[in-house]
């Protein structure tokens, strides 16, 4: 008896798990039922493309972006390989739909894929030839001397896209093809993308901006004599001519100082450079060994002057690398850096 009572229990603890159970998977379904989502209750959220006529290649890139965005938004109502190619397929219109029509019904019976669609609209467009053109274009750009870096830097960005550059590629070519007052400076340097070569090239432009702005606003004053404002006259003691100084003391014609500002343009635009260039204008200053410290009217002739503070040499600055005195304190600056990390280390 003491069995049978023991079964009868565990037979009604049995019945009511499994009542419990039944009673859970239900609602587990019904929640299940509740969150599935099925293309007759499915609301399209991706924007539709505007629809490629083949008029224009340059909207295929775009449409193409815009008709894979969309199906990847809405994957519900594009579950096959080739319902959603029949969705790029509709966004065509006039020309290119009437051309691929017929290759699009053929392809149907035997499959379909949207990379497939995509390959036969590039060749109705002929964008496989513009990869080569523009591989040709690549060999043969570079930066006109009167382009500023931002607009010469969207040049190449779209003959790279056509030309599918990697970016390596890309910022190679692009440090190289600037024009050499940009590009000098950045060669020696390294950079892992066009963006920060391009940083660098704008920062350099700007540096060159301001040099030509601080030139153009170094005028001699007006209201004294020329002898007084030429370089290094306030060192050298020059005193004021009286009014019946000769005529090679008077200030110097507006010719003449057209001429003189023509050889500061022209100066200006060759490249930086410790030894004279072909084409310099004017005056050759070598460098000097070693320099003394400068004074302030010393500064302001070696400014006028187009001079190195540094080396006092002509032909560049002293914050450019050609300098000889440049090389010098990075030499030193990288030697007491090392010596700094080997005692650190130790």
């Amino acid at each position: 008896m003491k069995t049978i009572d023991k079964l009868s229990k565990l037979t009604g603890k049995h019945m009511e798990l499994h009542e419990k159970y039944q009673a859970l998977a239900s609602k587990l379904r019904s929640a299940a039922e509740a969150t599935t989502i099925t293309t007759t209750n499915y609301r399209p959220q991706g924007k539709k493309p505007t629809k490629l006529t083949g008029a224009d290649k340059e909207a295929y890139h775009t449409w193409r972006h815009a008709v894979k965005t969309k199906i990847e938004t809405d994957t519900p109502l594009y579950l096959t390989k080739q319902s959603r190619a029949v969705y790029a397929f509709n966004q065509l219109t006039g020309p290119i739909f009437d051309a691929i029509k017929t290759w699009v019904e053929e392809k149907k019976e035997t499959g379909l894929t949207v990379r497939e669609l995509f390959t036969e609209a590039e060749h109705y467009l002929s964008l496989p030839s513009l990869v080569e053109d523009a591989k040709r274009e690549l060999l043969t750009i570079t930066m006109a001397s009167s382009e500023l870096v931002d607009e010469y830097y969207h040049k190449p960005m779209k003959l790279w896209k056509y030309a599918e550059t990697p970016e390596a590629d890309r910022t190679k070519k692009f440090k190289s093809t600037l024009k050499p007052a940009i590009a000098n400076p950045l060669l020696p340097m390294t950079y892992t993308n066009t963006r920060e070569v391009f940083a660098a090239a704008r920062s350099i432009e700007n540096q060159k901006k301001e040099r030509a702005t601080y030139f153009s606003n170094n005028k001699p004053n007006k209201s004294r004599p020329w002898s007084a404002n030429r370089a290094g006259a306030s060192s050298a003691g020059a005193s004021t001519p009286t009014p019946g100084a000769t005529k090679s003391s008077k200030a110097p014609t507006k010719e003449k100082a057209g001429k003189e500002k023509d050889k500061e343009k022209s100066n200006a635009k060759l490249t930086p450079t410790s030894a004279k260039p072909a084409g310099w204008v004017g005056v050759w200053h070598e460098s000097e060994q070693h320099p003394k410290k400068l004074n302030e009217a010393e500064r302001a002739a070696l400014l006028k002057q187009g001079r190195c503070y540094s080396c006092r040499d002509s032909g560049h600055q002293s914050t450019d690398d050609c300098c000889p005195r440049h090389v010098k304190r990075t030499s030193a600056i990288q030697a007491a850096e090392v010596s700094n990390s080997n005692s650190e280390n130790a």
